[in-house]
């Protein structure tokens, strides 16, 4: 089996989902999920790993500053409803990327 090695900047992530949801308001549940896609120009590209941070601000966030949470590095190719395991997210806005 060959494999093709490729960094983060070589990928893209599409279609966050929280709760199946691309602009969710209003969630009615203590552990929303997420999912994403990816997406490179390369062939035959498979997740190996994520993090999933989650930020009081964009800027935080822009900073690759989980300050709500974050969930470390994941050794998963899953990128199918990943739970949110904080305890409360009630004042944490969900930023989505575009």
């Amino acid at each position: 089996m060959l494999q093709n090695k490729v960094s983060a900047q070589d990928l893209e992530v599409k279609n966050v989902l929280v709760e199946q949801q691309s602009h969710p308001i209003g969630i009615a549940t203590a552990t929303p999920r997420f999912s994403w896609q990816i997406s490179s120009g390369k062939r035959a590209v498979k997740q190996v790993a994520y993090e999933i941070l989650v930020a009081t601000s964009k800027a935080n966030l822009e900073k690759n500053t989980g300050d709500a949470w974050s969930s470390g590095k994941i050794n998963s190719d899953n990128t199918l409803l990943i739970p949110y395991k904080e305890a409360h997210y009630s004042l944490i806005d969900i930023i989505i990327p575009k």
